[in-house]
């Protein structure tokens, strides 16, 4: 089975390399704004449009952060052939306007940073809260990841944060029910406001389970390869 892996924001599509099983038919792509993929003419749902018209079906579709949030989209919008759905930290996005209308201007906060100094961005992004976790993880891993965020076009990253961000996500909670695939959403046991949101899409929707990896944070294809693996392993497998 082929499985068709999105990466998250400021990320790499190598970060899949390491946690796709065996033998699996792996497609990594470049996320728009990100690496050597231009941006898109249009919004969130053009993003997910052009994405969904890349998969070769029939797949497996999984995604980490923002790749997780874009393949929930895809799953609803564009179903057909999809066998699974596999998201690491990901959310039906804001559910309610205050609190997209917030999330617009911390958005737009992260956009200008990018624009102004990528690397100083970068250093304040992963001192993010939601982050904290990593930094028990070894210097050279952490250093890496820092080079693989300042790699990118200041200009394209910028672009991605305020097309793809949280803000500019329509709120999908209410379409859960209308899945049609089995969909696993799996956070970090140290996530808790991503184990709340697994917990919550669970109990909205037949279709969808709620699952956590011990010991991890945001990030499990950086904290907890082999469990990433075993779970995309385990969706593979049908």
């Amino acid at each position: 089975m082929r499985l068709f892996a999105l990466h998250g924001f400021a990320g790499t599509p190598t970060a899949w390399e390491t946690v796709a099983p065996a033998g699996t038919e792996l497609v990594a792509p470049w996320l728009p704004g990100h690496g050597p993929r231009p941006a898109v003419v249009g919004d969130f749902d053009d993003v997910v449009a052009e994405l969904a018209r890349a998969i070769e079906r029939p797949c497996v579709l999984t995604g980490y952060s923002l790749g997780a949030r874009l393949a929930l989209a895809i799953a609803l919008a564009f179903p057909d052939g999809i066998e699974r759905v596999v998201l690491f930290g990901g959310t039906p996005g804001l559910a309610d306007e205050a609190t997209r209308t917030s999330r617009r201007k911390w958005d737009e906060a992260q956009a200008r940073a990018i624009e102004n100094d990528i690397e100083r961005w970068a250093d304040d992004w992963a001192r993010l809260p939601i982050f904290a976790s990593q930094r028990a993880l070894p210097k050279p891993l952490r250093a890496a990841q820092q080079r693989h965020r300042c790699a990118h076009d200041p200009t394209g990253l910028a672009w991605a944060m305020r097309t793809l961000g949280q803000s500019a996500m329509p709120n999908l909670w209410s379409r859960l029910d209308a899945l049609s695939c089995p969909t696993s959403f799996v956070a970090g046991a140290h996530d808790e406001k991503y184990v709340a949101i697994a917990e919550r899409a669970a109990a909205m929707s037949l279709r969808v389970t709620a699952e956590t990896i011990a010991e991890c944070g945001h990030n499990p294809l950086l904290e907890h390869p082999a469990a990433v693996a075993a779970r995309l392993r385990l969706a593979l497998s049908g």
